[in-house]
């Protein structure tokens, strides 16, 4: 009985210590999920709104082919030789809010690096006053502009891209309706001096003509996911932009005013400038995605 006890305890006693060394066996490793790779090649489109400003340096040219100028409201003689500089350089300015839309696509090289390519447009009631010979004044507005080009920036962070930008831009500015503040006035200029003849003040019936002008921009920016809705990003942006200069006549847009309908002679030769910063929400699609390897 003693025997069959001690066999009893020994059986016991092996059962538990194989027990134990199960439970002491080391688990199984189970490896954490790869992190999530962030791609930005894809395409997007963006909008939104801001703040610009532009300046026009501008020189007003003497007729040519002619140098006098007759209506029943208004006359004009210039003695200046004909496509003679009459008035030197003066600037002129204006500023206002924007709207934007763009659209465009990115390709992510070399982990960190990318480049694009983008077309935008802008809507704007950028205006400011305009005058002539210190007589005539009216106000001009930069009514639109847009742009294609390009981008190349460096991503800070996988979510945050900080780019340069550059290309063609074109831009149309509105036209002048002069209205003059005396009656009769004459002065000299370099080349010759300017006299005009006004019935009564206010309206005299000429216009400066709309132009659009074409010319280069650059620029920089960020761009970053705002991360609680997937492909939704926010970019901000400074850009200027620099117009080739363009001729504009001077017209009679009123013949009960100033005659018959067409250009006075004088035209104005105008360089603008412009310079804006944007805040758009842009929405991507195709890119950037969240891609476990």
């Amino acid at each position: 009985m003693r025997k069959l006890s001690l066999v009893g305890a020994a059986v016991s006693l092996f059962v538990s210590s194989a027990c134990l060394a199960a439970d002491m066996a080391p688990r199984a490793y189970k490896a954490p999920a790869p992190a999530p790779v962030y791609s930005w090649t894809g395409c997007y489109l963006g909008a939104g709104a801001g703040y610009g400003m532009f300046n026009q340096n501008r020189e007003v040219i003497a007729p040519v082919g002619t140098t006098a100028f007759a209506g029943p409201n208004f006359a004009m003689a210039v003695a200046a030789p004909p496509g003679a500089v009459i008035t030197g350089n003066e600037t002129f300015g204006g500023k206002g809010w924007l709207g934007t839309a763009q659209l465009g696509c990115d390709y992510q090289f070399a982990n960190n690096w990318l480049v694009g390519a983008f077309a935008d447009g802008d809507w704007t009631n950028m205006r400011g006053d305009h005058g002539l010979f210190g007589i005539f004044r009216g106000e001009q507005s930069l009514r639109w502009s847009w742009a294609a080009g390009g981008r190349a920036g460096w991503l800070v962070t996988p979510t945050l891209l900080a780019y340069i930008s550059g290309g063609y831009t074109q831009a149309e500015f509105g036209g002048v309706d002069y209205t003059n503040n005396f009656a009769t006035a004459a002065f000299a200029t370099v080349n010759g001096p300017v006299a005009f003849a006004l019935a009564s003040t206010g309206s005299p019936g000429i216009q400066l003509g709309s132009q659009r002008y074409d010319g280069f921009f650059i620029g920089g920016g960020t761009e970053y996911s705002i991360g609680w809705l997937p492909g939704l990003f926010w970019k901000n942006e400074y850009r200027y932009a620099d117009y080739r200069s363009a001729t504009t006549s001077i017209n009679c847009v009123n013949a009960a005013a100033c005659g018959v309908l067409r250009p006075i002679g004088i035209s104005e030769h105008i360089r603008p400038t412009v310079q804006t910063v944007r805040t758009e929400l842009v929405w991507r699609f195709g890119g950037p995605v969240s891609a476990k390897y």
